[in-house]
């Protein structure tokens, strides 16, 4: 701080105590070039140069990170001079799409909430003197997936059998993450119902993020109700692939999964289904 002090004496004096620090007014986020590898973020930063003469950019140092984690760098695009007055600075600032993985476990961690963050650092060039503006934004986004859970019906077609509760926490970790169920099946008939099996699938914007079947090796007391705990295990090396689509598709995410229990009822076999589909929306770039 005390050698930017020096250089602003220094040029004051050159300038006839004219010279003044360039102010940043605005920054407008919006998406750039997205591929399976690299996301980019296009920052146009809207700057006042209150002086009568142009500022020359000598070099721009931009540091991505989401939730601690440094996802990318980023470097100016086109034309670095600020002329007087107002003038705009097009940043492209590129998150490396296999960093994902680890952001997603500090997303969960985090109660399915990231601060995004950048750090900006405008270096000007001015006779001979660097002049250094550093600055920095910082927001929030969240994707609630376990909230809409716990916020939709499940409802099967098997009048002997009805899920009366579920509950749903995640369990995370480097390479997994899944998210654990807990039903509470009730039987509505005066006789045992033998559960066989239990099937699940889960996709995010079509993509199948988890698929699997369990043995059921339990049942439902006549009249009665059985807890059934099911985890629905997501590899984390999935999650750059529904990250690309989530941004292609505004931000926007369908999520469908879909539940198959096989059972026997009064000695015949029976398949209770049920399906549920939700929207989560985030505004990364806006923030």
């Amino acid at each position: 701080m005390r050698k930017l002090s020096l250089i602003f004496l220094i040029l004051a004096i050159i300038f006839s105590g004219c010279l003044k620090e360039p102010e940043v007014k605005s920054i407008e986020n919006h998406w750039g070039k997205i591929t399976s590898e690299e996301t980019e973020i296009i920052s146009d930063i809207t700057i006042n140069n209150p002086n009568s003469v142009s500022i020359p950019l000598s070099d721009v140092e931009i540091d991505l990170y989401m939730n601690g984690v440094h996802m990318g760098r980023g470097k100016a695009v086109g034309d670095t001079t600020i002329s007087s007055g107002e003038d705009t600075l097009t940043i492209s600032t590129v998150i490396e799409n296999e960093r994902l993985k680890d952001w997603w476990v500090t997303h969960i961690h985090n109660g399915e909430k990231t601060q995004m963050k950048i750090k900006y650092n405008l270096v000007f060039s001015i006779l001979g003197f660097d002049l250094r503006l550093p600055f920095e934004t910082s927001d929030y986004f969240e994707t609630e997936i376990i909230s809409q859970l716990s916020s939709v019906d499940f409802k099967g077609g098997a009048k002997a059998v009805e899920i009366k509760k579920m509950d749903f926490r995640w369990d995370v970790s480097n390479e997994i993450t899944s998210i654990i169920v807990s039903m509470d099946l009730k039987n509505n008939i005066p006789a045992e119902i033998p559960l066989k099996f239990v099937k699940y699938r889960m996709k995010m914007n079509g993509i199948e993020m988890s698929e699997g079947e369990v043995s059921g090796n339990t049942s439902i007391p006549p009249l009665g109700q059985k807890n059934l705990k099911l985890d629905i295990a997501i590899e984390n090396s999935k999650i750059p692939g529904w990250w690309v689509t989530h941004i292609k598709n505004n931000e926007k995410t369908t999520v469908l999964i879909d539940m198959q229990i096989g059972m026997k009822i009064n000695g015949k076999e029976d398949v209770f289904e049920t399906s549920q589909e939700f929207e989560f929306h985030t505004a990364i770039a806006g923030a």
